[in-house]
C-alpha cells in the first residue's frame, strides 16, 4: 500500500473505488485517513486547509502511515521557483532539500537514544523514478530533480531571502516538505514528492506573491495530481 500526503489544493482525494475512513491514534495525537485499495490518504492541511505549514501533526501524520504499513509514500507540494529554470504549472520532483525552519519537531527521538539518521538521499530513488516514468509519459519531457529549500512560514519569504536561496544552491521554496522527509526516512519509510511550481518566489519577477494564486493553480491540477500519483502507486516497471 502507498501513502499518499496531499498539500494546498489537494485537500482530498478522488478515490475510484469505496472509501474507509480511519482515525487513527498515534503517541502524538489522533489523525484521520482515508484508504481505498492499496492507496491511503491523509490531508496534510486538513480537508477545510485550516492547518498552517507551522502547525502540521508531521509526526502523526507519518507515524499514522507506519501504523498502516504503507511501502512508501507519495506527498504533493507547491513550490515556489527561485529562478526562472522553472514555470509556474511545470511538475518537478525533489532530489535534496536544505532545512532553513526554526521550531519544529524535527525527530521522533527527541527523548530517550540519541539517533542520527543518514539524509544522503533523502528521496527515495525507486518512487522518484516512477514519479518521472509517469509525469514524461504525460507531458512527453523528464520532470527536473529540483533542491526544495523549506522555510517556517505561513509568510512568504523577502526579496533577500530568495537571493540566498539562491547562493546556497535551491530550486525551489516551500514550507512543509521539512521534516515530513526527514521523520519518513527515520521510519525506514520510501518518500518522494511531486512538486507542482506555482508562482515565482519573492523578486524573482515584479508581481507580488499571492497566496489566492497559488491555491488556485494547485485546485486547478488537482484531479492531474492525482491520477499520476495514483498511476505512480501502481507503476510496476
Amino acid at each position: 500500500m502507498i501513502g499518499i500526503i496531499g498539500g494546498s489544493g489537494l485537500e482530498t482525494f478522488p478515490f475510484s473505488g469505496q472509501v474507509e475512513e480511519l482515525l487513527i491514534t498515534t503517541p502524538f495525537g489522533k489523525v484521520t485517513a482515508k484508504q481505498s485499495g492499496n492507496l491511503a490518504f491523509i490531508s496534510r492541511h486538513g480537508e477545510a486547509h485550516q492547518i498552517a505549514p507551522h502547525q502540521v501533526n508531521f509526526r502523526a501524520n507519518i507515524w499514522a502511515l507506519g501504523q498502516l504499513q504503507v511501502t512508501g509514500i507519495i506527498a504533493t507540494a507547491a513550490v515556489g521557483a527561485l529562478n526562472m529554470s522553472y514555470k509556474p504549472g511545470e511538475l518537478i520532483i525533489l532530489d535534496d532539500f536544505i532545512d532553513l525552519t526554526r521550531q519544529r519537531p524535527l525527530s521522533f527521538y527527541s527523548h530517550g537514544a540519541v539517533v542520527h539518521t543518514d539524509m544522503g538521499q533523502p528521496f527515495d530513488r525507486e518512487l522518484n523514478q516512477r514519479l518521472s516514468r509517469v509525469i514524461q509519459s504525460e507531458t512527453g519531457q523528464s520532470p527536473p530533480a529540483a533542491v526544495y529549500v523549506a522555510v517556517e512560514g505561513p509568510r512568504f519569504e523577502t526579496r533577500a531571502e530568495i537571493k540566498y536561496m539562491n547562493m546556497i544552491g535551491g530550486s525551489v521554496v516551500g514550507m512543509t516538505i521539512v521534516p515530513e522527509v526527514v521523520l519518513a526516512k527515520e521510519k525506514s519509510l520510501p518518500y518522494a514528492v511531486i512538486g507542482l511550481v506555482t508562482n515565482y518566489a519573492c523578486g524573482v519577477i515584479e508581481q507580488p506573491v499571492s497566496n489566492e494564486a497559488v491555491q488556485a493553480t494547485m485546485r486547478h491540477n488537482q484531479e492531474r495530481l492525482a491520477r499520476l500519483i495514483t498511476a505512480a502507486a501502481t507503476d510496476q516497471s
